[in-house]
């Protein structure tokens, strides 16, 4: 079907035989209290015994780490054996391998070829021999014309006046009425507060003195500024050091 075909159907339809539909929304958000008695569990947990728990009969465990992070020492030693290894290492066994590009960019050509149609439209007969000189001069006369500086002040001025002399008892007051307002800072506490307080009353009666004074040890210690320092001499010398002379040349 072409466009010529549908364009009079859509010309002489008329809007005035569509009927007006409501809306009926099927899919309603939920309420807050909807969302709180899906989070509420049926059965609350018994929390009873956590008053009444003694805390004495906890056993003193002391934490050991597992995961021992390398020494400086160590790190220098196989810092060392690396770059032995790179000194030693042999060029020459390396092969040498031709990079094939498996996915090429199509070229200009290529793109010409892909544009141009399989079927070429047949070229009129009087195209070859029109005489352009039987062309008429025609100029160019712009319709769209933009407004002056006078004309954007005269419309400005208008504009204003229409504004000044408008009366404002002819707008009738309005309600808003806000379908879907926002939980306020209570509503979200009384969401969060629990409907059953635990007992705290055994927080005001510990003894704070029957806890034991704990060292923190650090195990991750940061190389100094004199490590980084000799590190950064080593590297250097390494690459002074380089025979660039063992490099192939690679196309």
């Amino acid at each position: 079907m072409d466009v010529k075909d549908v364009k009079p159907d859509i010309e002489s339809f008329k809007t005035s035989q569509l009927k007006h539909v409501k809306v009926d929304e099927k899919n309603l958000l939920p309420t807050a209290n909807d969302l709180m008695e899906e989070r509420r569990p049926e059965e609350l947990p018994n929390v009873d015994e956590v008053t009444k728990f003694n805390a004495a009969n906890l056993k003193k465990v002391e934490t050991k780490d597992k995961t021992v992070l390398p020494s400086q020492d160590v790190i220098k030693e196989e810092t060392v054996h690396s770059r032995a290894e790179i000194k030693s290492f042999d060029s020459s066994k390396l092969k040498k391998v031709d990079v094939e590009e498996k996915n090429t960019l199509p070229s200009e050509q290529t793109l010409m070829a892909e544009r141009r149609p399989d079927v070429l439209p047949p070229v009129a007969a009087g195209v070859g021999d029109f005489d352009s000189s039987k062309l008429k001069h025609v100029e160019t006369k712009e319709k769209s014309v933009l407004p002056t500086t006078e004309v954007i002040k005269q419309e400005a001025a208008q504009s204003r006046d229409l504004v000044k002399t408008f009366d404002h008892g002819k707008l009738k007051h309005v309600d808003v009425d806000e379908k879907n307002p926002l939980p306020t800072a209570q509503t979200l506490m009384e969401e969060r507060k629990p409907e059953t307080l635990p007992d705290v009353s055994g927080v005001s009666t510990f003894d704070s003195g029957k806890l034991k004074h704990v060292e923190t040890e650090v195990r991750t210690r940061l190389p100094s500024k004199g490590d980084i320092d000799a590190e950064f001499v080593d590297s250097r010398a390494e690459v002074k050091g380089f025979d660039k002379s063992k490099l192939k040349h690679v196309e």
